[in-house]
């Protein structure tokens, strides 16, 4: 019973605001879907024999929704109805409001609707193909840029293998110049050898043929002396 009596009094206190307040707007309320390029009906209560200007809000949040490109004026707003088409290209991933502004006393008073919703309206291009086109262009840019990396990894190689050989290339000039020399430098050395050789050979032949001369000659003295 208690559930009862608790809607029961909730309906009783809505009416007695719909009483009371200018322009209570029944329709829509929210969560009400609507069909782009389709008409739909306002309706409210206690309304004012005056011109009404209707703003059409846009946003997610009904807290901070803001005005839209469409807006129309109502003639009259004791009607407590009035028909619209809904634009047919309205964003349908929005939340959209009918914001009613009349004058009151001399006052600009501002009433709202309950937040909607529209189908079959437009819907955006979804970021992924965005991030893809990106994703597409980065690996084009990177694409050009390895052979760069590579050109002076190959650069770097060749340096330090020519360097090597530059320099080990004098290296082996400087032995092969150096062997001539110590090779000539005996046989400069060598070049007395033979001279020495003749003589020896000279001398001792004279020896021998003053030996050979005193043999012959030793008896004719010795008889010569007796």
């Amino acid at each position: 019973m208690k559930p009862f009596f608790v809607a029961a009094l909730c309906f009783l206190s809505t009416m007695a605001v719909a009483q009371t307040t200018d322009f209570y707007i029944t329709a829509p309320l929210p969560g009400t879907v609507y069909k782009a390029g389709q008409s739909a009906t306002l309706t409210w209560l206690n309304g004012v024999d005056t011109e009404v200007d209707v703003n059409l809000l846009v946003g997610n949040d009904p807290a901070t929704m803001v005005n839209s490109a469409y807006s129309f004026t109502i003639p009259d707003g004791s009607d407590e109805e009035f028909t619209v088409v809904i634009p047919a290209d309205l964003d349908s991933t929005k939340s959209y409001a009918f914001q009613f502004s009349y004058l009151s006393n001399g006052a600009t008073k501002n009433v709202f609707s309950g937040s909607f919703v529209v189908t079959g309206g437009k819907t955006p291009i979804a970021s992924g193909s965005g991030s893809g086109s990106a994703a597409q262009s980065a690996s084009v840019t990177v694409a050009p840029s390895l052979p760069a990396s590579v050109v002076p990894t190959a650069v770097s190689s060749r340096a330090s293998v020519a360097a090597p050989s530059a320099i080990s290339a004098p290296s082996s000039a400087v032995s092969h110049a150096s062997t001539p020399v110590s090779s000539a430098s005996p046989k400069i050395a060598s070049s007395p050898a033979p001279s020495a050789s003749v003589s020896v050979p000279a001398e001792g032949a004279a020896s021998k043929m003053h030996y050979t001369l005193a043999l012959v000659c030793a008896p004719v003295i010795l008889a010569m002396l007796l």
